[in-house]
């Protein structure tokens, strides 16, 4: 399923992301969010600029389900104290409306969307993994 339809189906709650409900612990929704944020790091970490990601069709879509997936953990971890408490210099209310401010109407910002996962993803992985 292309990115593109599965963003389409995620749109109008045809499909729903179940690996990380709010059945899951708070320890494997922290471990879920860190290890998206790495895998958006990593995707990204061979490129300079915002354009190349463009070109490769496959980074570009793995990417925009990254923003998918650390969007809707943020939202869940949004509702649990614990990790909130925990995590204070976490602005996880930033990362669950990440999807908003790059999947606008029928676009996407790639270029936020690089410099985030560029820039800021790797401030949070170790925000995050540095207080256990």
């Amino acid at each position: 399923m292309s990115i593109f339809l599965y963003l389409y189906l995620y749109k109008y709650k045809e499909i729903k992301i179940l690996s990380h409900s709010k059945f899951s612990s708070v320890k494997s929704q922290r471990r879920g969010l860190v290890r998206w944020l790495i895998k958006g790091t990593k995707y990204v970490s061979k490129y300079d600029e915002a354009n190349e990601v463009i070109n490769d069709e496959l980074t570009f879509d793995a990417l925009s389900f990254v923003i998918l997936m650390v969007s809707d953990i943020s939202k869940n971890i949004l509702g649990e104290e614990e990790i909130l408490m925990k995590y204070d210099n976490v602005n996880f209310e930033e990362l669950a409306n990440l999807k908003n401010s790059i999947f606008v109407k029928d676009a996407i910002d790639y270029v936020s969307m690089f410099d985030e996962v560029k820039d800021e993803f790797p401030l949070y992985i170790s925000a995050l993994v540095s207080k256990k």
